[in-house]
């Protein structure tokens, strides 16, 4: 399972690309500012139908065309061919077809091909604000879970209009809301719970062996309804606060004001940690996702890792390698002058980027 090939037309500054893939492990070495990024990105735009990089898809296009587009084949389960195209438009709405078949809802498409990005980014899941370390677990949650999926928009959507309303200062249709916000909310935060119980080993696990640390790095979920045990009692919270929710014109409390902690022996492991090992943090979350993702569905991801070894020492990047979990293939950035060819096994495919280019490149012998 994997893509076979990627065509790219003015997106960003690859604006005509076309290359094809022949090996489970892919590395694209270029100067910075060449496109690898680019190419990491356009691989995730095809598997989510959305961008790791930013909410605005017509950041993609090329900046001086009206117009582009992405085109992947690849194999998903029990060797099934597909083609996806995604075309973006300064002045219409995306679009993604697969086969030839429009596609209306990204959720279509998000289980075909799955896969674990790690890009520089990633830091803000442990040193940013709460709501991207409850997009990371939501990001978690969703890979392998519809359900949540579809109730955790069933929620934003219940949210957004309770607000409405509360700046309306409509009491009358916001108590019907609150009822629904309380149903969906106590769901997601459930599975939020059960979660982490499982997420916690897994990540404790892997951190610890490439930290060396002599203590595990624990998460906690702090639920802003922690004290409900079902859905009337987180009606009744809200209601509680219903009038200061009406003074702010915003819902209180609920799943979107959820926080993740990192501790370190009690103590919050953001204020006591180096630099790197923040970023050691942020990577091997990553690699925890990718385990998750394997122990719930038995598959094996799609791995897209954008300079990620660059930031570790040579003996991290070892372990880091090391404590990888098995992937269908694996996309890696490298800059020329790194010693890639260290990592590079026998079946390993080398793409040279330069100028919005991709060919293959010769790749020196290895005695």
């Amino acid at each position: 399972m994997g893509f076979l090939s990627l065509k790219l037309y003015n997106f960003r500054n690859l604006e005509n690309a076309a290359v094809s893939f022949h090996a489970p492990e892919v590395f694209l070495v270029g100067e910075n500012g060449q496109g690898k990024t680019n190419c990491i990105e356009a691989i995730y735009l095809l598997c989510y139908g959305s961008s790791f990089r930013t909410g605005n898809f017509r950041d993609m296009i090329s900046l001086t065309h009206e117009t582009a587009a992405v085109t992947g084949s690849m194999t998903g389960q029990n060797n099934s061919m597909r083609e996806v195209t995604v075309s973006l438009s300064r002045k219409d709405k995306k679009e993604i077809h697969t086969d030839g078949k429009r596609i209306t809802d990204r959720k279509d498409m998000l289980y075909y091909m799955p896969c674990v990005v790690f890009a520089h980014d990633d830091l803000d899941f442990v040193t940013g604000s709460p709501g991207m370390k409850r997009h990371f677990f939501n990001q978690t949650l969703c890979m392998y879970d519809p359900q949540y999926l579809a109730v955790f928009r069933d929620f934003m959507k219940v949210l957004s209009t309770r607000n409405l309303l509360l700046r309306q200062q409509n009491r009358d249709l916001c108590g019907v809301y609150s009822g629904k916000l309380a149903e969906y909310g106590f769901y997601l935060q459930q599975k939020r719970t059960d979660m982490i119980l499982v997420f916690n080993q897994i990540f404790s696990r892997y951190f610890q062996r490439v930290s060396k640390l002599p203590s595990c790095v624990r998460i906690v979920y702090k639920a802003s309804w922690s004290s409900c045990t079902n859905v009337e009692e987180c009606l009744a919270m809200l209601e509680r606060q219903t009038e200061r929710d009406f003074q702010n014109g915003s819902t209180f409390s609920g799943p979107h004001r959820d926080n993740f902690l990192f501790l370190y022996e009690d103590a919050d492991f953001c204020s006591i940690a180096s630099t790197g090992q923040l970023r050691l943090l942020s990577i091997m979350l990553r690699v925890a996702q990718a385990h998750f993702f394997m122990t719930y569905t038995h598959k094996k991801p799609l791995l897209l890792l954008d300079d990620v070894l660059l930031e570790l020492d040579r003996g991290r990047r070892d372990l880091f390698l090391e404590n990888l979990p098995e992937y269908e293939q694996a996309f890696f950035t490298f800059l020329p002058d790194e010693d890639y060819n260290v990592f590079r096994k026998q079946s390993t495919e080398i793409l040279r980027v330069e100028k919005g280019k991709l060919e293959p490149w010769k790749r020196p012998e290895i005695f």
